[in-house]
């Protein structure tokens, strides 16, 4: 019996069903990074302080970035990077400009700020574009906080919903991951403890 040049190559094609199954999987990763940054965040109360496994996750290094200043006068520099936030504890929170989680969030960090003065800094992350990151800075008060060219970050950090907060110590080391807006007492909690150097508990805020 002949072999065919691709058997004798120890080569073997793809069948029809196996072609289209590798198709509908690429398609599928596909989707779901596009949902991550342009569909619907998840809200609060279904979401756990975690991240997805093997990305960045509490007491890990926080990765490289680049970012640019959404504001022609920003409170931090105009391009912001992994150096320039070491240092001082930070609070970095990635949204979406359209997601009303996110709105909720950036409204109590701009409530509480007063109270954590000279504890942290504070750095939006939009992956939006600078219109709608402007139009979301203005209605919280933020813009100065604002940054852009978010998506190789949130790459980087397997990001799955928003909103993303990681608090960063002064080594840029992760101390606690939150998805998801929380409510006043339990923010108020974990910035309190964030700002004073203490251990984080996993459970503030779950259940709400």
């Amino acid at each position: 019996m002949k072999k065919t040049a691709n058997t004798a190559t120890g080569k073997k094609r793809l069948s029809l069903p196996a072609t289209a199954a590798v198709f509908v999987v690429a398609m599928l990763v596909g989707f779901a990074g596009w949902k991550l940054l342009h569909g619907d965040s998840t809200p609060a109360s279904q979401t756990a302080p975690v991240t997805s496994p093997g990305s960045a996750t509490t007491g890990g290094a926080f990765p490289e970035f680049s970012l640019q200043a959404v504001s022609d006068k920003p409170d931090g520099p105009a391009e912001l990077n992994l150096n320039a936030i070491k240092g001082h504890k930070t609070v970095f929170v990635i949204f979406k400009p359209s997601c009303p989680h996110c709105r909720k969030e950036a409204d109590l960090l701009h409530a509480l700020q007063p109270e954590f003065a000279g504890k942290f800094k504070i750095v939006l992350a939009s992956t939006g574009i600078k219109e709608e990151s402007l139009d979301f800075g203005n209605a919280t008060g933020m813009t100065g906080l604002i940054y852009l060219g978010t998506y190789p970050l949130a790459a980087k950090l397997g990001i799955q919903t928003v909103p993303a907060v990681f608090f960063v110590n002064e080594q840029g080391l992760i101390t606690y991951v939150q998805i998801g807006e929380k409510d006043e007492v339990a923010e108020r909690e974990i910035l309190t403890a964030f700002a004073e150097g203490r251990e984080i508990p996993q459970s503030i805020g779950l259940g709400q």
